[in-house]
């Protein structure tokens, strides 16, 4: 499949990728959301419950918080994966619990490393195209500090430029 191919190919062929931006049909409903990416809407909705009673909204229509939840639904029915602070946990809790019951590799990208670290199982920092740690996830819980300072710190005081 070529990378420059639409949407709706991508999702069907099994892609599954989740951004800070919305990403949803928005001509299409929640279900048929859902569908076209392969998930199941019976697992979407035992996931978020709220999505149950939207299933023939219009994706366009959905808040900006159900739409996340489309998406993250859609990604992670998939079994392959700028939120309001209490949507991000029920988020990552629900990637945790996606990854613990099916054994899915999840790799998440999150600015929030306090509350991205208490969901995961290892953390990486890359660096321009460098790996600057690497530690469990316990271990980075507990060396926060040192874990965003590597990735925090300005470029121009890389040494390897």
């Amino acid at each position: 499949m070529k990378a420059n191919a639409p949407l709706y190919q991508r999702a069907r062929n099994g892609m599954a990728y989740v951004t800070e931006e919305r990403s949803v049909f928005k001509t299409m409903t929640l279900r048929d959301n859902l569908r076209i990416g392969g998930a199941s809407v019976e697992e979407a909705v035992a996931l978020f419950p709220e999505l149950g009673k939207r299933l023939g909204v219009r994706g366009g229509l959905l808040s900006g918080g159900e739409q996340q939840m489309l998406t993250l639904a859609r990604a992670l029915g998939r079994k392959p994966l700028g939120l309001a602070p209490l949507v991000v946990d029920r988020l990552l809790t629900a990637v945790r619990q996606a990854a613990d019951e099916r054994g899915t590799a999840v790799i998440i990208v999150e600015q929030h490393a306090h509350k991205a670290l208490r969901y995961t199982d290892r953390a990486i920092v890359i660096r321009r195209g460098r790996v600057r740690l690497d530690l469990t996830g316990g271990q980075a819980q507990t060396r926060i500090g040192e874990v965003e300072q590597a990735y925090l710190t300005a470029e121009n005081n890389d040494s390897d430029q």
